[in-house]
Formats: structure tokens, C-alpha cells, sequence
């Protein structure tokens, strides 16, 4: 079987190997022939190209590239890897600018009826829209996914921004009552956004604490696929959907849970999949004391 095989496999590269001769000929007797009408050299590419082994051409062009990593973790790896530094500051940076400029050229806008405001003011406000939706928008494409940024932070530096833009352009249009409450409204939405993002960070932080004792601490168990929560994949390679687990606990009662997750085409998720499940064998209906594996491997955000 293995010599049949060989003798196949020779017999397609000298199949080859004779249509790549054969379309060297061709091109040197096209080459000739425009050189006959033109005037021109007929050692041109096509020459050099043909001058190569056959077979080496031949090879070449059939074989991909070939690489000892898997190139489905690698992107895996790539899609999981925290965002730099720099990826971080550019879009919080700008957030912070845009809050100031708009903060400073709109109050202009508003109090300056019938004078045009001054060119910053106005350079300003046409700065101001661009920045703050592109910014908003990468910030968000970064925090989502990472659980350990907060997707207020880019609103938070916005408008933290916006209340000194109003304060700057209060002192230069000498304190008109309205920009004092311009900017004290702006203060409050500033206060409240950071204030959310510090009660969701303390509930993040709380809820990692808690999965990792129950981990450590509590009862190991199997789980299993009930519902995957999603028929097929169509146009997206992703699916945000609702899974439900079934295990039984130390009693031999059935229980059921759900997750949210995050599935790839790469990695789908079927019916009667089993997992890991660990629970707490003295709570065992609290659902915020049982860990998923399988929902931790496909989180909706990575930690």
C-alpha cells in the first residue's frame, strides 16, 4: 500500500513538473515573439522564473507556510492578552480631552448670543464631538474585555473634564450664573459615574474572592450541558448566550444553574457536554457560591 502510494505521489509531481515545462515553453515562445515585433530582448522574468528547477517551482507554489504553533491558540492568545499601557492612557487621554474641550467651547456658545465666541471656543467645540465619540468607543472596546477595567472610567474622565472645560470658560466670561451650575452638574455626574465605578470594582474584586474559596474550599463535582442556549452560528463566529448546567449535590438532589457565556466557532458548546462544577456543600442553592469551568473558560469578559 505505502509503494502504491509513493509511486501515485511520484506520478503527480511528474504530472506537474511536465505542465510547469510546458508552460515555461509557451512563455519563451510568446517572449520570442514580441521581441521579433518590438525589437525587444526575449530574456525577460518569465525566462528567469522558468530557468528554476521545475520541480523546486513546482513545490513552491503547492506547499503553505508551516509553523510548530497552533495557530488557533495563538489567536486564542492574542484575544486574551491585556491591553498595554499605551492602549489604555490613548483612550482615557482623549476621553479627559474631549470632556475639557467641550466643557470650555460650548458654555462660549451658550452665553455669546450675538457676539461669535472666540476661535478656541470654537476650535473647541468642533474638536470636542470627535473626540469624545471615537474615544468612547475604544475605551469601551478595550474594557469589555478586560473584568478588571470599568466601563465608566472613560465617562468618569469625560466629564471630569467637561466641569474644568466650564470652569475655565467661567472665569473668562467673568462668572455668569449659569456656568456656575453648568459645572456644578457636571461635578455631580462626575461624582456619581466614579462612584459606580468604585462600588463595581469592590463587587468585582468580591466576587473573585468568593469563586476562588469556593474552588479551594468547597465540593467538586460534575456538571452537564442541559441547554447550550443557541441552535447555530451564522453570520458572527461569536455567541453571547445563556448555558444551563445540571448536577447533583452531596444529598443527590438535581440542581440546576446558569451562565452566561461567551462562545467561539472555534470552541462550541453542545448538548450533554460535561464540566467541572465546585459548590458550597452547606449552601448548595446559592448560586453566587457555584463556579463553572466552563463558564470561567469562556467568561464575557477576561479577567
Amino acid at each position: 500500500m505505502n509503494r502504491n502510494a509513493a509511486e501515485k505521489g511520484n506520478g503527480a509531481v511528474r504530472g506537474s513538473t511536465t505542465w510547469a515545462l510546458n508552460m515555461c515553453v509557451d512563455l519563451r515562445k510568446r517572449d520570442a515573439a514580441f521581441g521579433e515585433i518590438f525589437g525587444l530582448d526575449d530574456s525577460g522574468r518569465h525566462n528567469s522564473i522558468c530557468r528554476t528547477e521545475p520541480r523546486r517551482f513546482h513545490l513552491h507554489g503547492l506547499m503553505g507556510s508551516m509553523s510548530t504553533v497552533d495557530p488557533i491558540a495563538a489567536r486564542k492568545l492574542r484575544a486574551n492578552k491585556r491591553p498595554g499601557p499605551v492602549r489604555l492612557a490613548l483612550p482615557l487621554g482623549f476621553q479627559f480631552i474631549g470632556g475639557l474641550a467641550a466643557g470650555y467651547g460650548w458654555p462660549h456658545l451658550a452665553v455669546l448670543e450675538d457676539v461669535e465666541p472666540p476661535a478656541l471656543a470654537m476650535t473647541a467645540i468642533i474638536a470636542s464631538i470627535p473626540l469624545l465619540v471615537l474615544s468612547s468607543i475604544a475605551w469601551t472596546a478595550v474594557a469589555i474585555r478586560s473584568s478588571n477595567l470599568g466601563l465608566t472610567l472613560g465617562g468618569t474622565l469625560a466629564w471630569l473634564g467637561a466641569t474644568l472645560g466650564v470652569g475655565a470658560a467661567a472665569v473668562q466670561l467673568n462668572y455668569p450664573p449659569i456656568l456656575t451650575w453648568v459645572a456644578a452638574g457636571c461635578l455631580a455626574i462626575f461624582l456619581f459615574l466614579g462612584s459606580l465605578g468604585i462600588i463595581g470594582a469592590r463587587a468585582r474584586r468580591s466576587a473573585a474572592r468568593r469563586e476562588a474559596e469556593v474552588m479551594s474550599t468547597g465540593t467538586m463535582t460534575s456538571a452537564r450541558v442541559t441547554d447550550k442556549g443557541y441552535l447555530s452560528f451564522s453570520d458572527s463566529s461569536k455567541i453571547l448566550t445563556t448555558v444551563t448546567f445540571t448536577f447533583h449535590d452531596l444529598s443527590g438532589v438535581q440542581r440546576w444553574v446558569q451562565r452566561a457565556l461567551l462562545i467561539t466557532a472555534a470552541e462550541p458548546v453542545v448538548d450533554g457536554q460535561d464540566t467541572t462544577l465546585w459548590y458550597d456543600p452547606m449552601d448548595p442553592g446559592n448560586d453566587k457560591k457555584i463556579v463553572v469551568k466552563l463558564a470561567k473558560d469562556m467568561p464575557l469578559r477576561q479577567p
